[in-house]
């Protein structure tokens, strides 16, 4: 069963199409991987399925309803949630002040609750504490949670930005190049998060230039090239298709393996 379905998907910028007629699907409860070179249209999918961009043509078919075009915080609304190729995280914040503002669509005060600090508010706060130390032990940062965001090494602000976007509550996470930066360790630890998210009911959709990461974790791959799509399918299956091979291993498979 598909939780996603991209048909007909195009987006254009002065002439150039970013995303040319794409379509493929996410099966529930899977990892399904968007590669390809630099350039291809894999941030512009996502800026699409998420709101950043409006679409040209095309649908995004979530929970039985298009999508496509409408604004960030209703696709997040509705469960669909991010991280960014370029850490976006509340540097002045605490790192438990960080996965709070996570869950800003799951929290229903009022300005009046506010301003008065009702019962209401004051439980609500309290909820939103234990839930936001609850991702944080999740993804192994709860002894940091009284640090400021900036203060956190690069692998563990990856980690932050995650646990943020599960504060949400998503039943569809998107990993923007999750393991850019990481050393080994670090994304031997991503690899085994990722694995603890399907366990918790989440799919995933990741785009990922690191090919030993996409090959283990993925169960479905989708090949972008000039925004459009050459291949899809297995990691077996694409790990030998000749087109990836020439538009992006540059002729040597074996980079996959």
């Amino acid at each position: 069963m598909s939780v996603l379905a991209v048909k007909h998907l195009s987006k254009s910028f002065g002439g150039v199409v970013a995303v040319g007629e794409l379509g493929f699907e996410v099966a529930c409860g899977h990892v399904t991987s968007l590669i390809g070179p630099n350039g291809a249209g894999k941030t512009s999918v996502f800026n699409c399925i998420t709101g950043f961009y409006r679409p040209e043509a095309g649908e995004i078919v979530f929970g039985g309803e298009n999508i496509a075009g409408k604004p960030p915080y209703q696709i997040t609304g509705r469960g669909i949630c991010r991280t960014f190729q370029n850490i976006r995280l509340f540097n002045a914040l605490t790192v438990v002040e960080n996965v709070a503002a996570g869950q800003h669509t799951r929290t229903g005060c009022g300005l009046l609750r506010c301003l008065f600090r009702t019962r209401r508010l004051q439980r609500e706060e309290r909820d939103v504490r234990e839930r936001s130390f609850h991702w944080l032990e999740f993804v192994g940062l709860a002894d940091y949670w009284d640090h400021q965001a900036r203060q956190l090494p690069y692998g563990d602000q990856r980690r932050l930005e995650i646990a943020r976007a599960l504060a949400s509550e998503p039943t569809l996470l998107l990993l923007d190049e999750p393991a850019a930066g990481l050393n080994y360790n670090e994304r031997e630890r991503l690899l085994a998060l990722i694995q603890s998210i399907l366990q918790l009911g989440v799919t995933v959709v990741m785009i990922e230039h690191d090919m030993g990461l996409v090959m283990r974790i993925s169960d479905h791959i989708v090949v972008l090239d000039y925004g459009r799509k050459i291949a899809e399918g297995p990691p077996d299956v694409v790990r030998n298709d000749q087109l990836v091979i020439d538009a992006y291993l540059g002729g040597y498979p074996d980079a996959v393996s």
